[in-house]
């Protein structure tokens, strides 16, 4: 049957409307922000097409939405064949910061110190992986990328080995050599080796966190030596905050401190929110050598000598309130009460209004009852 004139053009309109941009970004694995790559070749591998890359180390093109793209950066003089992971397009298209996706390429000698130096005998008739697991907010060209704490799955499970990237102390490099680690380090990433061949199926990659939650990603490996490397954007992704819910900062305060003490906090002292419902509850640690408070990433599970506590995306609850209380082998607290009115609310709990410590009592002294602390 012969569709109408008017019938096919609405269609022929919509298709075009579905047709999206796509940004890849090609860095070099260890200089992503100053080496230029431009004019370095990139296949697309469901084409069979060739892209050059242009200004900026990257280039756009349009997909319609859910075509599968698959990039590879060609093997140069200077530079090792990279295969990126497999992306579905998306309505609105991979064009921002933290989507558009990203070739981050070694040179020929980064590639072979990575393989002679990390653990495991390699294959050539097999592919390696490399998978950087990001925090949120962070892309290829932030100095730590990584989600420490994060465990990586592979699916089907079919590798020799899976081994974490570590962090050369004093610096943010990765360090490959052998470290014992089981989850990652502020680099985030994770090599899994000798994953095999299989031209026709993909490998999907996950990551657990006891207070996030991950995207995944789609890795192929079509042919025997493959180097395959999700970086950010395209290894898992923490769940980025949310703008629609509510951010609580508590400090969990010793006994007889005050907002004007430079150390508020009492230290070791784990956190409840109830109901518990949040994406992530943070410890704040205390910069070394300093009373000032460290917001970065750093696997605590108890409270610094800062004391402060960050708890991300509580839901608005506009009739009700949320408790919070804090727990210690060798004090009892107050308890304090917040409420989430509106979307992206900011709701601090300061000293004197945080969980504070009943102070320690002096022989002879009856010990002082709890205060009752309200938000």
């Amino acid at each position: 049957m012969r569709a109408a004139p008017s019938v096919l053009g609405f269609v022929l309109a919509a298709a075009a409307v579905l047709a999206e941009p796509v940004t890849v970004l090609v860095v070099d694995f260890v200089d992503s922000a100053g080496k230029s790559m431009e004019g370095h070749p990139v296949l697309l591998l469901e084409l069979n097409r060739t892209y050059a890359v242009g200004a900026g180390n990257r280039f756009t093109a349009e997909f319609s939405v859910g075509t599968n793209l698959t990039f590879r950066a060609e093997t140069t003089l200077g530079h090792h064949e990279t295969q990126g992971p497999t992306v579905t397009v998306p309505a609105g298209g991979l064009t921002g910061e933290h989507d558009m996706y990203v070739l981050q390429v070694p040179t020929r000698s980064v590639y072979d110190l990575f393989w002679e130096v990390t653990p495991g005998e390699k294959s050539k008739e097999k592919c390696i992986f490399v998978v950087t697991v990001c925090d949120g907010n962070k892309t290829v060209y932030d100095a730590q990328q990584g989600l420490p704490g994060s465990a990586v799955q592979l699916s089907p499970p079919d590798f020799s080995e899976l081994f974490y990237f570590g962090v050369i102390p004093g610096t943010n490099d990765t360090d490959p050599l052998p470290n014992g680690r089981t989850t990652t380090s502020y680099d985030g990433g994770v090599i899994v080796e000798n994953v095999p061949v299989d031209a026709a199926g993909e490998y999907v990659v996950t990551a657990s966190h006891p207070q996030y939650t991950f995207t995944q990603s789609r890795l192929r490996c079509l042919k025997p030596g493959s180097f395959v490397n999700a970086a950010p954007n395209q290894g898992p992704r923490a769940t980025p905050k949310s703008k629609e819910k509510c951010i609580f900062v508590v400090t969990v305060c010793d006994g007889n401190k005050t907002v004007y003490d430079a150390q508020q906090g009492l230290p070791g002292s784990a956190v409840q929110l109830s109901p518990p419902d949040f994406s992530e509850l943070f410890y704040f640690g205390v910069i070394p050598g300093t009373n000032d408070k460290d917001p970065l990433p750093n696997g605590r599970t108890t409270t610094s000598y800062d004391g402060g506590v960050i708890v991300e995306n509580v839901p608005v609850d506009a009739a009700g309130e949320y408790v919070v209380t804090a727990s210690h082998p060798q004090y009892t607290f107050t308890q304090s009460r917040l409420r989430c009115l509106k979307p992206g609310s900011f709701v601090n709990a300061a000293p004197n209004q945080g969980p504070r410590a009943t102070p320690v009592r002096p022989t002879g002294i009856a010990a002082k009852p709890n205060w009752q602390s309200r938000i």
